[in-house]
Protein backbone atom coordinates (compact mmCIF):
# COMPACT_ATOMS: atom_id res chain seq x y z
CA UNK A 1 0.00 0.00 0.00
CA UNK A 2 2.79 2.42 0.47
CA UNK A 3 4.54 1.34 -2.33
CA UNK A 4 1.23 2.38 -4.20
CA UNK A 5 0.78 5.74 -2.36
CA UNK A 6 4.30 6.72 -3.47
CA UNK A 7 3.93 5.74 -7.02
CA UNK A 8 0.64 7.60 -7.24
CA UNK A 9 1.69 10.74 -5.61
CA UNK A 10 4.80 11.02 -7.15
CA UNK A 11 3.65 10.74 -11.07
CA UNK A 12 -0.27 12.85 -10.08
CA UNK A 13 2.62 15.29 -9.30
CA UNK A 14 4.73 15.36 -12.94
CA UNK A 15 1.88 14.35 -14.82
CA UNK A 16 -0.06 17.73 -14.76
CA UNK A 17 3.13 19.79 -15.52
CA UNK A 18 4.29 17.62 -18.68
CA UNK A 19 1.02 17.93 -20.00
CA UNK A 20 1.35 21.48 -19.64
CA UNK A 21 4.64 21.43 -21.11
CA UNK A 22 4.10 19.33 -23.92
CA UNK A 23 0.18 20.50 -25.01
CA UNK A 24 0.96 23.97 -26.79
CA UNK A 25 3.73 22.72 -28.47
CA UNK A 26 2.45 18.87 -29.77
CA UNK A 27 3.60 18.00 -33.18
CA UNK A 28 7.12 20.04 -32.57
CA UNK A 29 9.28 17.46 -30.80
CA UNK A 30 12.35 16.88 -32.46
CA UNK A 31 12.11 12.78 -32.71
CA UNK A 32 8.31 11.28 -32.87
CA UNK A 33 6.02 11.92 -30.44
CA UNK A 34 6.16 8.58 -29.13
CA UNK A 35 9.59 7.93 -28.87
CA UNK A 36 9.87 11.44 -27.07
CA UNK A 37 6.94 10.52 -24.82
CA UNK A 38 8.23 7.29 -24.55
CA UNK A 39 11.67 8.62 -23.05
CA UNK A 40 10.45 10.80 -20.46
CA UNK A 41 7.82 8.23 -19.51
CA UNK A 42 11.26 6.01 -18.93
CA UNK A 43 13.07 8.59 -17.43
CA UNK A 44 10.14 9.55 -15.49
CA UNK A 45 9.83 5.77 -13.69
CA UNK A 46 13.58 5.19 -13.21
CA UNK A 47 12.98 8.31 -10.68
CA UNK A 48 10.19 7.35 -8.90
CA UNK A 49 11.88 3.54 -8.64
CA UNK A 50 14.88 5.70 -7.44
CA UNK A 51 12.35 7.22 -5.12
CA UNK A 52 10.78 4.29 -3.60
CA UNK A 53 13.84 2.38 -3.17
CA UNK A 54 15.50 5.03 -0.82
CA UNK A 55 12.75 6.60 0.77
CA UNK A 56 11.41 3.76 1.87
CA UNK A 57 13.57 1.20 1.72
CA UNK A 58 16.84 3.28 2.35
CA UNK A 59 20.40 0.74 1.71
CA UNK A 60 22.14 3.03 4.50
CA UNK A 61 20.36 3.34 7.80
CA UNK A 62 21.37 7.11 7.64
CA UNK A 63 19.20 7.91 4.94
CA UNK A 64 16.26 6.80 6.99
CA UNK A 65 16.50 9.69 9.60
CA UNK A 66 16.02 12.22 6.76
CA UNK A 67 13.07 10.25 5.04
CA UNK A 68 11.36 13.31 3.61
CA UNK A 69 14.51 15.35 2.65
CA UNK A 70 15.57 11.75 0.02
CA UNK A 71 12.26 11.77 -1.10
CA UNK A 72 12.14 15.57 -2.13
CA UNK A 73 15.37 15.57 -3.49
CA UNK A 74 15.02 12.75 -5.92
CA UNK A 75 11.67 14.11 -6.92
CA UNK A 76 13.47 17.29 -7.71
CA UNK A 77 16.32 15.89 -9.60
CA UNK A 78 13.97 13.58 -11.91
CA UNK A 79 11.93 17.27 -12.51
CA UNK A 80 15.09 19.10 -13.46
CA UNK A 81 15.93 15.97 -15.24
CA UNK A 82 12.26 16.11 -17.22
CA UNK A 83 12.68 19.94 -17.68
CA UNK A 84 15.72 20.05 -18.90
CA UNK A 85 14.64 17.44 -21.60
CA UNK A 86 11.65 19.52 -22.33
CA UNK A 87 14.00 22.26 -23.28
CA UNK A 88 16.26 20.50 -25.62
CA UNK A 89 13.46 18.39 -27.53
CA UNK A 90 11.02 21.03 -28.44
CA UNK A 91 11.55 23.03 -31.47
CA UNK A 92 10.65 26.49 -30.58
CA UNK A 93 11.91 29.66 -29.08
CA UNK A 94 13.97 29.09 -25.75
CA UNK A 95 11.70 31.79 -24.47
CA UNK A 96 8.79 30.03 -25.73
CA UNK A 97 9.54 27.08 -23.48
CA UNK A 98 10.78 28.81 -20.41
CA UNK A 99 7.20 30.68 -20.71
CA UNK A 100 5.13 27.21 -20.74
CA UNK A 101 7.72 25.40 -18.08
CA UNK A 102 6.89 28.95 -15.96
CA UNK A 103 3.20 28.11 -16.03
CA UNK A 104 3.81 24.40 -15.31
CA UNK A 105 5.70 25.14 -12.57
CA UNK A 106 3.17 28.15 -10.84
CA UNK A 107 0.16 25.56 -11.58
CA UNK A 108 2.06 22.50 -9.79
CA UNK A 109 2.59 24.98 -6.49
CA UNK A 110 -1.36 26.05 -6.88
CA UNK A 111 -1.89 22.49 -6.79
CA UNK A 112 0.27 21.80 -3.73
CA UNK A 113 -1.14 24.80 -1.81
CA UNK A 114 -4.49 23.71 -2.48
CA UNK A 115 -3.90 20.30 -1.00
CA UNK A 116 -2.25 21.26 1.59
CA UNK A 117 -5.16 23.71 2.44
CA UNK A 118 -7.76 21.20 2.36
CA UNK A 119 -5.63 18.90 4.39
CA UNK A 120 -5.59 21.48 6.78
CA UNK A 121 -9.66 22.91 6.62
CA UNK A 122 -10.13 19.22 7.00
CA UNK A 123 -8.08 18.17 9.80
CA UNK A 124 -6.89 14.99 7.25
CA UNK A 125 -4.38 13.07 10.13
CA UNK A 126 -0.90 12.41 9.08
CA UNK A 127 0.72 8.71 9.33
CA UNK A 128 4.46 10.16 9.08
CA UNK A 129 4.67 9.16 5.43
CA UNK A 130 4.09 11.11 2.43
CA UNK A 131 1.38 11.40 -0.22
CA UNK A 132 -1.55 10.22 2.78
CA UNK A 133 -4.65 8.51 1.17
CA UNK A 134 -6.57 12.08 1.99
CA UNK A 135 -4.15 13.98 -0.11
CA UNK A 136 -3.66 11.65 -3.27
CA UNK A 137 -8.01 12.27 -3.44
CA UNK A 138 -7.56 15.36 -2.85
CA UNK A 139 -5.19 15.74 -5.79
CA UNK A 140 -7.62 13.59 -8.26
CA UNK A 141 -10.06 15.92 -7.29
CA UNK A 142 -8.36 19.55 -7.78
CA UNK A 143 -7.03 17.99 -11.18
CA UNK A 144 -10.47 16.82 -12.46
CA UNK A 145 -11.67 20.15 -10.89
CA UNK A 146 -9.02 22.30 -13.18
CA UNK A 147 -8.79 20.32 -15.71
CA UNK A 148 -11.65 21.76 -18.25
CA UNK A 149 -10.37 25.65 -17.16
CA UNK A 150 -6.64 24.54 -17.28
CA UNK A 151 -7.28 23.61 -20.88
CA UNK A 152 -9.15 26.15 -21.69
CA UNK A 153 -5.84 28.02 -20.96
CA UNK A 154 -3.69 25.70 -23.03
CA UNK A 155 -5.47 26.08 -26.32
CA UNK A 156 -4.90 29.94 -25.79
CA UNK A 157 -1.26 28.81 -24.89
CA UNK A 158 -1.16 26.71 -28.12
CA UNK A 159 -2.44 29.54 -30.13
CA UNK A 160 -0.10 32.01 -29.10
CA UNK A 161 3.27 30.09 -29.54
CA UNK A 162 2.39 28.94 -33.24
CA UNK A 163 1.71 33.00 -33.99
CA UNK A 164 4.20 35.09 -35.04
CA UNK A 165 4.85 37.04 -32.02
CA UNK A 166 8.44 38.40 -31.53
CA UNK A 167 10.98 37.20 -29.57
CA UNK A 168 11.09 39.90 -27.53
CA UNK A 169 7.71 40.20 -26.52
CA UNK A 170 8.31 35.79 -25.24
CA UNK A 171 11.07 37.44 -23.31
CA UNK A 172 8.56 40.09 -21.53
CA UNK A 173 6.19 37.28 -21.41
CA UNK A 174 8.41 34.64 -19.62
CA UNK A 175 9.67 37.30 -16.98
CA UNK A 176 6.35 37.37 -15.98
CA UNK A 177 5.81 33.81 -14.61
CA UNK A 178 9.63 33.56 -13.66
CA UNK A 179 9.12 36.86 -11.28
CA UNK A 180 6.20 35.70 -9.40
CA UNK A 181 7.99 32.44 -8.70
CA UNK A 182 10.69 34.17 -7.08
CA UNK A 183 8.06 36.46 -5.51
CA UNK A 184 5.74 33.36 -3.71
CA UNK A 185 9.25 31.98 -2.76
CA UNK A 186 10.21 34.77 -0.93
CA UNK A 187 7.06 35.29 0.80
CA UNK A 188 6.98 31.59 1.55
CA UNK A 189 10.81 31.26 2.88
CA UNK A 190 10.92 34.99 4.35
CA UNK A 191 7.59 36.18 5.28
CA UNK A 192 9.19 38.40 7.61
CA UNK A 193 11.07 40.28 4.69
CA UNK A 194 7.38 40.91 3.19
CA UNK A 195 5.70 41.99 6.54
CA UNK A 196 3.38 38.40 5.78
CA UNK A 197 2.63 36.55 8.97
CA UNK A 198 3.81 32.97 9.40
CA UNK A 199 0.72 32.14 10.07
CA UNK A 200 -1.00 33.85 7.14
CA UNK A 201 1.59 32.45 4.67
CA UNK A 202 -0.29 29.81 3.15
CA UNK A 203 -3.61 31.79 2.78
CA UNK A 204 -1.57 34.97 0.91
CA UNK A 205 0.36 32.83 -1.31
CA UNK A 206 -2.36 30.72 -2.66
CA UNK A 207 -4.81 34.06 -3.34
CA UNK A 208 -1.79 35.57 -5.09
CA UNK A 209 -1.32 32.55 -7.53
CA UNK A 210 -4.99 32.50 -8.16
CA UNK A 211 -4.58 36.05 -8.81
CA UNK A 212 -1.73 35.33 -11.16
CA UNK A 213 -3.33 33.09 -13.40
CA UNK A 214 -6.26 34.97 -14.24
CA UNK A 215 -3.84 37.63 -14.86
CA UNK A 216 -1.94 34.93 -16.89
CA UNK A 217 -5.43 34.86 -19.16
CA UNK A 218 -5.49 38.55 -19.59
CA UNK A 219 -2.20 38.98 -21.28
CA UNK A 220 -2.35 35.94 -23.43
CA UNK A 221 -5.28 36.90 -24.94
CA UNK A 222 -3.55 40.62 -25.34
CA UNK A 223 -0.30 38.33 -27.22
CA UNK A 224 -2.75 36.24 -28.86
CA UNK A 225 -4.87 38.90 -30.44
CA UNK A 226 -1.62 41.78 -31.20
CA UNK A 227 -0.07 38.39 -33.49
CA UNK A 228 -3.32 37.48 -35.64
CA UNK A 229 -3.66 41.49 -36.56
CA UNK A 230 0.09 42.04 -37.10
CA UNK A 231 -0.02 38.72 -38.91
CA UNK A 232 -3.51 39.50 -41.18
CA UNK A 233 -1.79 42.73 -41.78
CA UNK A 234 1.11 41.90 -42.93
CA UNK A 235 -0.38 39.61 -45.31
CA UNK A 236 -3.02 41.62 -46.53
CA UNK A 237 -0.46 44.43 -47.25
CA UNK A 238 1.87 41.94 -48.89
CA UNK A 239 -1.35 41.71 -51.08
CA UNK A 240 -2.02 44.45 -51.77
CA UNK A 241 2.09 45.73 -52.46
CA UNK A 242 1.79 42.59 -55.64
CA UNK A 243 -1.23 44.00 -56.70
CA UNK A 244 -0.41 47.30 -56.90
CA UNK A 245 3.01 46.66 -58.49
CA UNK A 246 1.48 44.37 -61.30
CA UNK A 247 -1.27 47.66 -61.98
CA UNK A 248 1.75 49.38 -62.21
CA UNK A 249 3.54 46.97 -64.72
CA UNK A 250 0.34 47.59 -66.24
CA UNK A 251 0.99 51.32 -66.36
CA UNK A 252 4.21 50.76 -67.88
CA UNK A 253 2.58 48.66 -70.66
CA UNK A 254 0.48 51.71 -71.59
CA UNK A 255 3.31 53.53 -71.88
CA UNK A 256 5.40 51.09 -73.82
CA UNK A 257 2.14 50.92 -76.37
CA UNK A 258 1.42 54.50 -76.71
CA UNK A 259 5.45 54.39 -77.80
CA UNK A 260 4.92 51.89 -80.14
CA UNK A 261 1.78 53.20 -81.57
CA UNK A 262 3.44 54.92 -84.31
CA UNK A 263 4.90 50.99 -85.41
CA UNK A 264 1.32 49.81 -85.02
CA UNK A 265 -0.12 52.41 -87.56
CA UNK A 266 2.60 51.57 -89.93
CA UNK A 267 1.61 48.22 -89.70
CA UNK A 268 -1.82 48.47 -90.06
CA UNK A 269 -0.95 50.54 -93.06
CA UNK A 270 1.10 47.85 -94.67
CA UNK A 271 -1.92 45.86 -94.07
CA UNK A 272 -4.35 48.20 -96.11
CA UNK A 273 -1.60 48.63 -98.76
CA UNK A 274 -1.40 44.96 -99.33
CA UNK A 275 -4.85 44.49 -99.95
CA UNK A 276 -5.74 42.55 -97.04
CA UNK A 277 -7.84 44.04 -94.83
CA UNK A 278 -9.05 41.12 -93.38
CA UNK A 279 -5.64 41.19 -91.57
CA UNK A 280 -5.80 44.63 -90.66
CA UNK A 281 -9.43 44.32 -89.21
CA UNK A 282 -7.78 41.29 -86.52
CA UNK A 283 -5.10 43.51 -85.69
CA UNK A 284 -7.15 46.21 -84.40
CA UNK A 285 -8.85 43.74 -82.52
CA UNK A 286 -5.82 42.36 -80.99
CA UNK A 287 -5.04 46.11 -80.36
CA UNK A 288 -7.82 46.89 -78.88
CA UNK A 289 -8.43 43.75 -76.57
CA UNK A 290 -5.05 44.65 -74.79
CA UNK A 291 -5.63 48.05 -74.46
CA UNK A 292 -9.17 47.03 -72.73
CA UNK A 293 -7.51 45.17 -70.01
CA UNK A 294 -4.90 48.08 -69.09
CA UNK A 295 -4.88 51.28 -66.80
CA UNK A 296 -4.89 54.98 -68.91
CA UNK A 297 -5.58 57.27 -66.01
CA UNK A 298 -1.93 58.59 -64.94
CA UNK A 299 -2.63 60.47 -61.57
CA UNK A 300 1.09 60.59 -60.77
CA UNK A 301 4.43 59.73 -63.16
CA UNK A 302 5.02 57.29 -59.03
CA UNK A 303 3.77 53.81 -60.45
CA UNK A 304 2.96 52.57 -57.18
CA UNK A 305 0.91 55.70 -56.03
CA UNK A 306 -0.72 55.27 -59.18
CA UNK A 307 -1.74 52.04 -59.12
CA UNK A 308 -3.70 52.47 -54.98
CA UNK A 309 -4.93 55.82 -56.53
CA UNK A 310 -6.60 53.87 -59.74
CA UNK A 311 -8.32 51.59 -57.33
CA UNK A 312 -9.50 53.19 -54.78
CA UNK A 313 -11.18 55.71 -57.31
CA UNK A 314 -12.95 52.52 -59.01
CA UNK A 315 -14.04 51.28 -55.97
CA UNK A 316 -15.72 54.59 -54.61
CA UNK A 317 -17.57 55.52 -58.12
CA UNK A 318 -19.15 52.04 -57.66
CA UNK A 319 -20.34 53.09 -53.97
CA UNK A 320 -21.43 56.33 -55.55
CA UNK A 321 -18.79 58.49 -54.64
CA UNK A 322 -17.72 61.62 -56.24
CA UNK A 323 -13.84 61.71 -56.13
CA UNK A 324 -10.87 64.30 -56.75
CA UNK A 325 -7.49 63.99 -56.78
CA UNK A 326 -4.95 66.82 -56.27
CA UNK A 327 -1.44 64.87 -56.22
CA UNK A 328 1.87 66.80 -57.16
CA UNK A 329 4.68 64.35 -56.35
CA UNK A 330 7.87 63.15 -58.00
CA UNK A 331 8.48 59.61 -59.48
CA UNK A 332 10.52 58.61 -56.47
CA UNK A 333 9.82 59.39 -53.13
CA UNK A 334 12.26 57.66 -51.02
CA UNK A 335 9.74 56.02 -48.79
CA UNK A 336 9.09 52.60 -47.81
CA UNK A 337 6.66 50.70 -50.09
CA UNK A 338 5.29 49.07 -47.30
CA UNK A 339 4.57 52.38 -45.59
CA UNK A 340 3.40 54.18 -48.97
CA UNK A 341 0.75 51.38 -48.95
CA UNK A 342 -0.28 50.96 -45.81
CA UNK A 343 -0.65 54.30 -44.86
CA UNK A 344 -2.77 55.93 -48.42
CA UNK A 345 -4.95 52.48 -48.17
CA UNK A 346 -5.30 52.97 -44.70
CA UNK A 347 -6.74 56.78 -45.44
CA UNK A 348 -8.67 56.00 -48.14
CA UNK A 349 -10.33 53.01 -46.36
CA UNK A 350 -11.57 55.28 -43.76
CA UNK A 351 -12.43 57.95 -46.57
CA UNK A 352 -14.97 55.68 -48.15
CA UNK A 353 -15.93 54.05 -44.84
CA UNK A 354 -16.92 57.19 -43.57
CA UNK A 355 -18.75 58.05 -46.77
CA UNK A 356 -21.10 55.32 -46.56
CA UNK A 357 -23.36 56.88 -44.05
CA UNK A 358 -22.74 60.82 -44.77
CA UNK A 359 -26.60 61.99 -45.16
CA UNK A 360 -25.66 64.09 -48.41
CA UNK A 361 -23.35 64.06 -50.98
CA UNK A 362 -20.96 61.61 -50.47
CA UNK A 363 -17.68 63.21 -51.72
CA UNK A 364 -14.03 62.23 -51.52
CA UNK A 365 -10.98 64.73 -51.78
CA UNK A 366 -7.32 63.76 -51.60
CA UNK A 367 -4.31 65.76 -51.50
CA UNK A 368 -0.53 64.96 -51.49
CA UNK A 369 1.85 66.97 -52.40
CA UNK A 370 6.06 67.30 -52.07
CA UNK A 371 7.41 69.56 -51.23
CA UNK A 372 11.67 69.58 -50.03
CA UNK A 373 11.48 66.75 -48.06
CA UNK A 374 8.31 66.90 -46.67
CA UNK A 375 5.60 64.97 -48.29
CA UNK A 376 2.21 65.58 -47.29
CA UNK A 377 -1.29 64.10 -47.61
CA UNK A 378 -4.49 65.23 -47.04
CA UNK A 379 -7.97 63.32 -47.15
CA UNK A 380 -11.38 64.80 -46.43
CA UNK A 381 -14.69 63.13 -47.00
CA UNK A 382 -18.26 63.88 -45.92
CA UNK A 383 -19.18 61.75 -43.00
CA UNK A 384 -22.03 61.22 -40.36
CA UNK A 385 -20.89 63.71 -37.86
CA UNK A 386 -23.45 61.95 -35.41
CA UNK A 387 -21.12 58.79 -35.14
CA UNK A 388 -17.65 60.89 -34.69
CA UNK A 389 -16.98 62.70 -31.13
CA UNK A 390 -13.89 63.46 -29.06
CA UNK A 391 -13.01 62.28 -25.77
CA UNK A 392 -9.53 63.67 -23.93
CA UNK A 393 -8.72 64.86 -27.29
CA UNK A 394 -9.03 61.48 -28.98
CA UNK A 395 -11.46 60.56 -32.07
CA UNK A 396 -14.29 58.02 -30.98
CA UNK A 397 -17.06 56.09 -33.11
CA UNK A 398 -20.17 55.50 -32.86
CA UNK A 399 -20.14 52.03 -33.81
CA UNK A 400 -18.76 50.69 -30.71
CA UNK A 401 -19.68 47.20 -32.42
CA UNK A 402 -16.10 47.37 -34.58
CA UNK A 403 -13.44 45.95 -32.21
CA UNK A 404 -11.06 47.00 -34.90
CA UNK A 405 -12.09 50.78 -34.90
CA UNK A 406 -9.19 52.99 -34.53
CA UNK A 407 -6.43 50.73 -36.05
CA UNK A 408 -6.36 52.12 -39.16
CA UNK A 409 -5.67 55.74 -36.93
CA UNK A 410 -3.17 54.24 -35.36
CA UNK A 411 -1.42 52.79 -38.25
CA UNK A 412 -1.15 55.85 -40.00
CA UNK A 413 -0.24 57.74 -36.53
CA UNK A 414 2.68 55.02 -35.95
CA UNK A 415 3.98 56.06 -39.49
CA UNK A 416 3.96 59.58 -39.86
CA UNK A 417 5.87 58.94 -36.10
CA UNK A 418 8.62 57.01 -38.06
CA UNK A 419 9.24 59.50 -40.42
CA UNK A 420 9.25 62.39 -37.71
CA UNK A 421 6.20 63.47 -39.03
CA UNK A 422 2.48 64.52 -37.70
CA UNK A 423 -0.53 63.06 -38.32
CA UNK A 424 -3.74 64.60 -36.63
CA UNK A 425 -7.81 64.69 -37.54
CA UNK A 426 -10.61 66.64 -37.80
CA UNK A 427 -14.42 66.80 -37.87
CA UNK A 428 -16.21 69.45 -39.12
CA UNK A 429 -19.50 69.91 -40.29
CA UNK A 430 -20.21 66.92 -42.00
CA UNK A 431 -17.34 66.21 -43.17
CA UNK A 432 -14.39 64.47 -41.83
CA UNK A 433 -10.20 65.20 -42.43
CA UNK A 434 -7.37 63.42 -41.72
CA UNK A 435 -3.79 65.23 -42.24
CA UNK A 436 -0.37 63.33 -42.17
CA UNK A 437 2.97 65.67 -42.62
CA UNK A 438 6.16 63.65 -43.04
CA UNK A 439 10.10 64.28 -43.10
CA UNK A 440 11.17 61.43 -45.86
CA UNK A 441 15.16 62.18 -45.42
CA UNK A 442 14.44 61.72 -41.59
CA UNK A 443 16.87 59.65 -39.68
CA UNK A 444 16.14 55.83 -40.63
CA UNK A 445 13.47 56.87 -43.10
CA UNK A 446 15.46 56.18 -45.86
CA UNK A 447 16.12 52.70 -45.27
CA UNK A 448 13.11 51.49 -45.76
CA UNK A 449 13.74 51.57 -49.60
CA UNK A 450 12.81 54.00 -52.39
CA UNK A 451 8.54 54.10 -52.99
Amino acid sequence: MLVFRHVAGFFMQLLPGAFICCYPFWGRFRREPKKTVGAACAAAAAGCALFIWLGLYPPIPALAAHYQLVCNLIFNLTLALLAAYFLVMLRAGIFQKVFVLAIAMNYSFLLLKLIDFLLQVFGTPRDGYMYSPAGLLFHVAVNALLFYPGLWLLRRIRRAVNSPVEAKTWRQLALVPLGFIFLINLCQYFPGVLGVAPEMTLEITTMAVLAFMFGVYGWIFRVIERARRQAEEAAALQAALDNYRRMAGDSDKVKEMHHELKHHLAALELYLAGGDPERAKAYLRQMADEISRLPVVEYTPHPLLNSILTDYKSRAERAGIRVTYHILVPEALHMADTDLCRLLTNLLDNAIEGCADAPGEKYLILRIRRKGQFLFFGCENSCDVGKLRYERGRLVSGKQARAEHGYGLKIMAAIADKYNGLFKTEVGEGRFTALANLCLFADGAEKGGDG
